[in-house]
């Protein structure tokens, strides 16, 4: 690393420690500044002489955990600006998904946070961290059957929670109380194979329309059971229900 090179990576890391001050560093003393920012720009100060006093190397570190440190504001960030849910068309479906449950337990829409969008874009944040958590705490769930057999109701994913001492939104709640009639409410019409089949045949539709030719039972079931929906079904027991519907 030049010194060009290091002049500029000292500068970028100075103003993402210290993005108000960093520009002051050279302001005399006695400068017309507050007390709060001149004890920052004796800080900025401060660490700036310790970046200068380390080696190449160490300073590449030091930018690369201020990187690190960006990207997991960055994602944070992202995650609270993800579109709020349409919570009174959610309270209305005759069921939900892990993950779908888990997005609206959050309060965000299940379109635009997802494992799908975990997987693909994930840094470590917070928020994102609640949802992959509350997400295996819902797989589990499937899984011991604690949530009964899939399809799951709305209201049956809200009494786990809140037994689980889960928050859920207080809106969440209001509008469900709406369209739910907890004394007696039936299951959904649609049976678990009829979901099953549905989610193959989008499945396959969606392979077609990447330009896969050869599309078989086996890869389908396979694709399914490893996927976030149907992971509680093996893909032999997934065969065994779904027809062949994408010729």
């Amino acid at each position: 690393m030049d010194q060009d090179d290091r002049r500029l990576e000292i500068e970028r890391v100075l103003k993402w420690r210290f993005p108000d001050v960093a520009d002051l560093l050279d302001v005399p003393a006695d400068s017309n500044l507050n007390k709060n920012v001149r004890r920052q720009v004796a800080k900025a100060r401060a660490y700036k002489a310790t970046l200068d006093a380390m080696s190449s190397d160490e300073l590449g570190g030091e930018s690369s955990d201020c990187s690190m440190e960006a990207a997991m504001e960055q994602s944070e960030q992202e995650f609270h600006i993800a579109a709020t849910a349409d919570l009174s068309y959610w309270a209305k479906a005759a069921y939900w998904t892990n993950d779908e449950a888990a997005a609206l337990l959050l309060g965000k829409s299940p379109d635009s946070v997802n494992s799908k969008r975990l997987n693909d874009q994930y840094v470590p944040s917070e928020s994102w961290d609640r949802f992959s958590q509350l997400h295996e705490l819902l797989k589990r769930a499937f899984i011991s059957k604690d949530l009964g057999s899939r399809p799951v109701r709305p209201a049956t994913i809200i009494e786990w929670a809140i037994s689980k001492d889960i928050p859920c939104p207080e809106e969440l709640l209001e509008v469900l109380g709406r369209y739910t009639d907890s004394a007696d409410q039936k299951p959904p019409e649609a049976s678990r194979n009829e979901l099953l089949q549905k989610a193959a045949n989008e499945l396959a539709a969606r392979w077609k329309a990447e330009g896969r030719k050869l599309i078989t039972k086996e890869d389908i079931a396979k694709a399914l059971a490893s996927g976030p929906d149907w992971y509680e079904m093996t893909a032999d027991r997934i065969m065994r229900i779904i027809r062949v519907e994408w010729r």
